[in-house]
């Protein structure tokens, strides 16, 4: 479903598209170096990822599917092997593992090789947590309750991976400096603690024991943005079982002030943060899966 937005925030009629078996995570990039957006979504029950190469009106062409691990979940897209070209990295949660697919440069993607992780990766986020120029991959492992964190070489080989722990059935991370030195590190939202983690990154691949915060019933996913224009990282969570949006606004330090809580639809399963109404204050998008609606929060900016 794809709905192109109006100046104002608000949003005309979804347009459809065909994909693989229970789509399930999206990512936008140009694949194919046309200036124009293209579409990666996961198709959990097909074991594969489609791909949908963007026209220049908006629209998409008819998907190309290709094969990745068992149980396909999440997926985003870097350049790991410094071809200029966007290659996609799949976790399968019942392989227990991530699939990496080299891009060509006119969209189409190479065979799938498969890393191990920790127990049911579920979610991943990639930057290069050690300083040397490649693209680092970071899991989160739902059974096992820890990240996994895959340091890359020049050419997309992984080494062996590293975890640590988190709370109780890591959902979704993300990976942002928030303390401002210049070393990436993690958010990670726990389904079963309520809470999320915050993992500083040493800059050497390595990251600290994590820190605390509570969110609400069962986080499911989290962002990041500036939400009140003072220049510090802030998390944004959907939290699924009492319907709600937590804001933790940040402090300069990479530490984060108490929740505020925003009612959300129900049963909110992902959210984004832009500014959708272009006055310069970040807004967030929340999918609320029971209602198959999509919530709307105009930011004020503070």
């Amino acid at each position: 479903m794809i709905l192109l937005s109006n100046a104002d925030g608000t949003f005309p009629t979804q347009i459809d598209y065909t994909t693989g078996a229970n789509p399930i995570s999206i990512i936008s990039s140009d694949f194919n170096h046309d200036k124009h957006m293209d579409l990666a979504i996961v198709n959990t029950y097909g074991n594969s990822v489609s791909v949908l190469l963007g026209n220049d009106d908006g629209t998409f062409q008819n998907h190309i599917m290709y094969a990745t691990g068992v149980n396909p979940v999440s997926v985003i897209s870097s350049d790991f092997n410094h071809d200029k070209n966007m290659d996609l990295a799949v976790v399968n949660t019942y392989g227990n593992s991530v699939s990496v697919l080299l891009g060509n440069d006119d969209g189409t993607f190479q065979n799938h090789v498969e890393h191990t992780t920790g127990a049911s990766p579920i979610s991943i986020t990639s930057s290069d947590f050690n300083n040397d120029q490649n693209v680092d991959l970071a899991i989160a492992n739902f059974d096992e309750n820890t990240v996994s964190v895959i340091l890359a070489d020049t050419n997309a080989t992984f080494k062996p991976q590293i975890r640590y722990a988190t709370g109780r059935n890591p959902k979704s991370l993300i990976s942002v400096d928030f303390n401002f030195d210049n070393h990436t590190d993690l958010a990670v939202v726990n389904g079963n603690d309520n809470s999320v983690s915050i993992l500083f990154g040493n800059g050497n691949g390595s990251f600290q024991s994590q820190t605390v915060y509570e969110t609400g019933h069962f986080p499911f996913a989290v962002i990041s943005g500036d939400f009140n224009n003072d220049n510090k990282i802030d998390l944004s969570v959907a939290n699924y079982y009492d319907h709600t949006v937590s804001v933790l606004l940040g402090n300069e330090n990479g530490t984060f002030k108490p929740q505020i809580i925003y009612a959300a639809g129900s049963f909110p399963t992902s959210l984004i943060s832009e500014d959708f109404n272009n006055d310069n204050n970040m807004d967030i998008a929340v999918t609320n899966s029971y209602e198959n609606t999509v919530s709307i929060y105009l930011g004020n900016g503070n």
